[in-house]
């Protein structure tokens, strides 16, 4: 049974997608770690591997955002994964390119995604994985007259309302408000965004601050001295002026 971000039950436990191969898979942890120890193997030409080794070393060659051919791809270039999200599931597959260790981890939870950021990193430590560091980074106090000046009302581009990231923050192509309070920025994201509720950044610099959950820094767009928009999660956002 799946369950949403106040705990409840799913309506009639899961849903049935009619994409199947972009949302419809159903496995086991099991199953979805013997696929990435095939990729594995086909990566070092192991004899009776799965895929060739030219064509996986084609899909673990980051092209953009650091994906490769369906895999997310590290930025130290020591691991591949994927991460999965459908109505009451979150889930992470990670492994190494070349080390042989891997993880999965499936929850049946909205706020699963918690999870998958901390059994990895729970896991490397215990197993020593020097591929898998968490990244390590502190709150910066800029000032509040530089908070500030980071703080206002902004829209996501026309030409990123394809991206499915941008539903993090601006549902429905909204607009989004930044509030400078006790030192952090803040923006109530509303109703229908996959980051419902308070989402807290903290500053790292002058134009550059963490969202406060899981680490990802937003940055700022500075033109002629004025901030004028930011980029987070592969897309850009434009201020509007007041």
């Amino acid at each position: 049974t799946a369950y949403s971000d106040d705990g409840s039950a799913v309506k009639g436990r899961f849903h049935n997608y009619p994409e199947i191969g972009a949302a419809g898979l159903w496995t086991t942890a099991e199953d979805l770690a013997r696929f990435a120890i095939a990729i594995q193997e086909s990566r070092a030409g192991k004899s009776g591997s799965l895929l060739s080794s030219s064509l996986v070393n084609e899909m673990l060659t980051p092209v953009m955002n650091q994906y490769g051919l369906g895999f997310g791809l590290s930025a130290n270039g020591q691991r591949f994964g994927h991460g999965g999200a459908n109505e009451g599931y979150r889930s992470r597959l990670s492994a190494s390119l070349d080390s042989g260790w891997g993880i999965v981890v499936l929850t049946n939870g909205d706020r699963g995604s918690a999870l998958c950021e901390l059994i990895p990193m729970a896991a490397a430590k215990a197993y020593g994985w020097s591929a898998y560091q968490p990244t390590t980074r502190k709150r910066v106090d800029i000032g509040e007259t530089a908070l500030a000046k980071l703080a206002g009302t902004y829209e996501c581009l026309p030409e990123w309302s394809h991206a499915r990231s941008r539903l993090a923050l601006f549902p429905k192509m909204g607009k989004l408000e930044l509030k400078a309070v006790n030192g952090r920025l803040v923006a109530d994201v509303p109703e229908g965004a996959r980051t419902e509720g308070r989402v807290v950044f903290l500053p790292q610099s002058e134009s550059q601050v963490m969202q406060l959950r899981n680490g990802r820094l937003m940055e700022f767009i500075v033109t002629d001295g004025k901030v004028t928009g930011f980029k987070f999660r592969g897309f850009e956002a434009r201020r509007v002026e007041k």
